[in-house]
């Protein structure tokens, strides 16, 4: 049941008992006859209490909602797609980063040893350009179609 329903039918129950009671005390009896009063009394303060919660409950729901509201509108779509590719892209750092760790601890090599053969790779890897390119030079001129 919607709060605001709860809310609406608690009031009216307090209401009709608080007529009830205003009734009795019109029609020239002050203090109503039954032995119940005691037991209305505490129903009255029960229902009127329990109405103030459900208004409170409400108006912190609506608080809350509004809350939401703007913080969804301060949001920016292309921020929080980037901050998913930065994660993305933290994780596989991160695996890589133990992929490396358990290489070198298997191959006992320290990070220094490593960074030497990749600057050794570096320059062969050009030398290997290098020659290739040398290589479709003089094809070049074997066929005679090059401008040399």
């Amino acid at each position: 049941m919607d709060a605001s329903v709860t809310s609406s039918a608690l009031c009216k129950q307090s209401q009709a008992i608080f007529m009830q009671e205003m009734l009795s005390n019109f029609a020239g009896n002050p203090f109503p006859s039954d032995h119940y009063n005691d037991i209305r009394s505490e129903a009255i303060s029960t229902a009127l209490k329990e109405e103030q919660n459900c208004e409170n409950a409400l108006v912190a729901r609506e608080e809350q909602s509004n809350k939401i509201n703007h913080l969804s509108d301060e949001i920016d779509i292309e921020l929080v797609e980037l901050a998913r590719n930065l994660l993305t892209k933290k994780e596989m750092l991160t695996s890589n980063l133990h992929a490396i760790r358990s290489v070198l601890s298997t191959g006992n090599l320290t990070a220094e040893q490593l960074n030497a053969k990749k600057d050794r790779v570096k320059p062969l890897e050009l030398k290997r350009i290098y020659v290739q390119q040398l290589l479709n030079d003089c094809e070049r001129i074997k066929r005679g179609d090059g401008a040399y």
